[in-house]
């Protein structure tokens, strides 16, 4: 599920706007706890999430629309781990020479 479609199920199925916004916060913060990203902060908002403990960060719409998440599984209560979208499966010989790598680790380590 994208993050476009999360939403909108948060349109949908919240009864307010207080609990759509605890919905999309509680998701949030499932998988972002530690990141930050202070790109376009004025003063002002640099200034009152300084020093700060634990450390606090911003993610716009961007930084959230292209995270390799899915946002249903995370949603569904999956760490973000978990919910992370696979990208690509290793090619055979991407998986051979990485089998030989170990391979060669455990007989000469």
């Amino acid at each position: 599920m994208t993050f476009d479609q999360i939403l909108q199920k948060f349109r949908y199925t919240s009864f307010s706007e207080k609990d759509k916004g605890y919905r999309f916060e509680r998701l949030e913060c499932k998988c972002y706890q530690e990141s930050t990203t202070i790109k376009g902060f004025n003063r002002e908002a640099e200034a009152t999430i300084k020093d700060q403990t634990p450390q606090v960060g911003r993610l716009g719409y961007f930084d959230l629309y292209k995270a390799p998440v899915d946002w249903l599984k995370l949603d569904e209560g999956l760490s973000c781990k978990n919910a992370a979208v696979k990208k690509y499966d290793l090619k055979p010989h991407q998986q051979t020479a990485i089998s030989a790598v170990h391979d060669y680790l455990k007989t000469n380590i």
